[in-house]
């Protein structure tokens, strides 16, 4: 069972999102690969996940105030769809993320 003390916010996600730290992604399969901020990590998760082997989780290695962060399926994806949007600051939205059906 995953702490919940390791989540965060959905607006400290946001501003994590170009903060070097080392992120793995992971499917329901086991690790998916590895990316050096958590935006890299989106855009991964995005590209290599697929139907068959959908989005779990992401989970930082490098420790912030001392405690990994672990975002679950439906927060990233809360996340996902918000950078489409391009709701989130300095972000565009790229239409080569289609997403669907991966988280």
């Amino acid at each position: 069972m995953i702490n919940k003390g390791y989540r965060r916010a959905h607006s400290e996600l946001v501003e994590l999102l170009d903060t070097r730290a080392t992120w793995v992604i992971r499917t329901r399969s086991g690790a998916l690969g590895n990316a050096g901020s958590l935006r890299s990590a989106l855009e991964v998760a995005a590209r290599k996940s697929t139907a068959s082997d959908p989005l779990e989780s992401i989970t930082s290695i490098t420790r912030f105030n001392n405690q990994h962060i672990h975002v679950p399926r439906r927060q990233f994806r809360r996340l996902f769809d918000q950078l489409l949007e391009g709701q989130a600051v300095g972000i565009e939205p790229a239409a080569e993320h289609g997403g669907g059906g991966l988280f």
